[in-house]
């Protein structure tokens, strides 16, 4: 509640060694948001990461359902999770005339950034193609989806479907998206050449046990590395 103590990240600095976003998509509306602080270039790290996320999870009394679902995945062979951690929160508003006070803003839980930075620390390809899904029904999107070389290509308007974490490659996603939706091909020969069942099986498994329906068509990753078809 009094601020970095020594040996920790920010102690003793006045110039400002990070910038913090409001995160989240439906959740940003709660009164208690969630936060990313994204630490500068140069300025160190905590616990090995630059990025670091917030959540508050608000419409869980529990506080603690998103942890678990997370611990529970990591210790699944078939699924990929990242580590979380619960940090209790200090926040000193020095906006429109703020005391300066720190202000208990409670408990939320840390969850680790799925980027170039995780996938080395997690002993996979960083070179991969690596997607967060904003919102992706896997159609083929013709006038979006298209290879960065391509005239027509826009960053932006391809990242409102895929925000792109990993190479910039797109003809591997292309390719598979083809497959995916030409009906002349049956989709288990589609299934078996593109994706991983058993990552596949144990993650639609997993969130229909646990009532997770938040991840149809957003909040997931799709990652591939080099080299490889799936």
């Amino acid at each position: 509640e009094n601020g970095p103590v020594e040996g920790q990240l920010g102690y003793g600095q006045v110039v400002p060694n990070a910038t913090v976003t409001i995160r989240g998509q439906t959740s940003t509306r709660y009164a208690q948001k969630n936060y990313r602080i994204t630490i500068r270039d140069n300025k160190g790290t905590w616990d090995d990461q630059k990025v670091i996320n917030l959540n508050k999870h608000e419409q869980d009394q529990s506080r603690f359902a998103n942890k678990l679902c997370y611990d529970l995945m990591s210790e699944l062979p078939g699924m990929i999770a990242m580590r979380t951690r619960f940090v209790h929160l200090y926040v000193k508003d020095m906006t429109k005339g703020g005391s300066g006070e720190y202000e208990d803003y409670g408990l939320y839980t840390q969850v680790e950034q799925i980027n170039k930075t995780y996938l080395k620390m997690h002993g996979l390809d960083k070179n991969g193609q690596l997607y967060k899904v904003n919102f992706f029904e896997f159609q083929r999107y013709e006038d979006i989806i298209r290879l960065s070389s391509d005239a027509g290509y826009d960053a932006d308007s391809f990242e409102e479907y895929l925000e792109i974490k990993g190479d910039n490659d797109h003809s591997k996603l292309i390719e598979m998206l083809d497959d995916v939706n030409d009906t002349s091909k049956p989709i288990e020969e589609t299934f078996a050449k593109w994706f991983d069942e058993e990552n596949v099986l144990s993650w639609l498994a997993f969130h229909i046990l646990v009532g997770n329906k938040d991840t149809q068509s957003r909040n997931v990753f799709l990652y591939s590395p080099l080299n490889v078809d799936k």
